[in-house]
């Protein structure tokens, strides 16, 4: 249900390795499987929800900060 919908400045990439996945892109969603890739800009909404346990590479540019140990 929680999408944790954000909007980040970082370009993403998304690879399904296995499962599904359901991605929020602004007003529209798109559904993810294992080979599946998608790519977004930085500055939109989104959010992501597991819809099949799986596992999902996410890759940022730039280096996203916040996701590093302090």
């Amino acid at each position: 249900r929680d999408r944790s919908v954000r909007s980040v400045r970082a370009r993403e990439a998304d690879l399904g390795s296995a499962g599904a996945f359901e991605f929020t892109l602004g007003d529209e969603t798109h559904g993810v499987r294992a080979g599946d890739t998608r790519h977004r800009g930085g500055g939109v909404l989104q959010g992501c929800r597991c819809i099949e346990k799986g596992v999902l590479l996410d890759t940022f540019t730039p280096q996203r900060m916040d996701f590093l140990p302090a």
